[in-house]
């Protein structure tokens, strides 16, 4: 099955679970009904890569089946998981008005971006500025550093179809970093944005369930 599958990304979203493992949990369910693997037969672990430390930092999932990448997202009450046979990935979500509200150019924004959000109108910006956020988030959880990298390092085109233009000392060829809008039939809240960045040789292909 994961022959047949490597270029399949898994993206679900379900209600927040009220504790961290829960989370996981719902995670590890998601792993297994992607692979058909028995229930019970995954589990999911967190390592940060900087300090070795075991409640934050990357996901990652030991399954009989073979090697998957997995990330997990919360915004407000809502979880989002992706599961990847492609590659790393990352998913972030993001609540618009949340983004806007938290100023958050300063430490999000290159000069271009900045100026490329400037000349758009207040909704525009408002949206294109929530996307840019999910944007980077995503692909530096499936880097592995999340915001230990500083997102200015990154670089992404602002008013069109998203697409990393730049990025400092990126660990894989630009070329290879695919960047996966959630789809309007993802089942998103009315004003939460949401983005998977998967790093692959040739662009996954997102499933939703």
């Amino acid at each position: 099955m994961l022959d047949d599958l490597t270029r399949a990304v898994f993206v679900a979203r379900h209600e927040r679970a009220s504790t961290r493992a829960g989370d996981h949990a719902a995670l590890a369910h998601m792993v297994e009904a992607s692979l058909g693997t028995a229930s019970g037969s995954v589990r999911i672990g967190q390592t940060c890569l900087t300090c070795g430390g075991t409640d934050h930092g990357a996901l990652s999932a030991t399954t009989p089946a073979g090697r998957v990448w997995v990330s997990l997202s919360r915004a407000g009450q809502l979880v989002a998981v992706a599961v990847s046979l492609a590659g790393p990935v990352g998913i972030d979500l993001a609540a618009v008005d949340a983004v806007n509200r938290a100023a958050v150019d300063a430490v999000l924004c290159t000069p271009t971006e900045a100026a490329a959000l400037a000349d758009l109108s207040l909704v525009r910006a408002a949206r294109a500025r929530a996307r840019l956020w999910t944007v980077k988030e995503a692909v530096l959880k499936a880097d592995g550093r999340g915001l230990r990298v500083d997102p200015r390092a990154l670089e992404v085109s602002v008013t069109t179809e998203p697409r990393l233009t730049a990025w400092s000392a990126a660990p894989v060829p630009l070329a290879r970093v695919h960047l996966l809008p959630l789809p309007a039939d993802a089942g998103l809240p009315v004003g939460v944005l949401g983005t998977v960045a998967v790093f692959a040789h040739g662009r996954p292909q997102l499933r939703l369930r």
